[in-house]
């Protein structure tokens, strides 16, 4: 019975760690080349609210993963010597998926932009002479 449990702990093991492997990739390969990306484009979500729910996507489906370890194979599975690396790997993903993260970077892509976009304005209005006409005539 032993040797069963074992087992099937391995198999969990192995299967869990081949979905975080592929969700790994998902994450590896970018929002911006997914399916995901080009729905959203569709069905007219802006790209960063795009991006926003495919990490969180990506998130509830690791953080399913890592439940399920927990409930099979109990609260300090990460502990174990099979179960550390898929832990570590878990605990990685999640923290690149930060979805907070995605927002600043956009807003800081947005604000350098407007700086940029305001400076050339700028520039375009001072390099014309602004003529005004104080003859008072039409």
């Amino acid at each position: 019975v032993h040797n069963a449990v074992k087992e099937f702990q391995v198999q969990l093991i192995a299967t869990v760690g081949e979905a975080v492997q592929k969700l790994q990739s998902k994450f590896t390969h970018k929002y911006e080349s997914s399916p995901a990306s080009r729905f959203s484009t569709i069905r007219g979500i802006p790209p960063v609210s795009g991006k926003i729910l495919w990490a969180r996507q990506i998130e509830r489906q690791v953080n399913a993963l890592m439940k399920r370890m927990s409930d099979v194979l109990g609260p300090n599975w990460g502990q174990h010597l099979e179960g550390r690396q898929l832990r570590r790997s878990g605990d990685e993903l999640l923290s690149k998926l930060d979805a907070k993260a995605f927002f600043r970077g956009w807003v800081s892509d947005w604000e350098r932009e407007m700086s940029n976009e305001a400076t050339s304005a700028n520039a375009r209005l001072n390099s014309y002479p602004i003529l005004v006409d104080r003859s008072g005539g039409n």
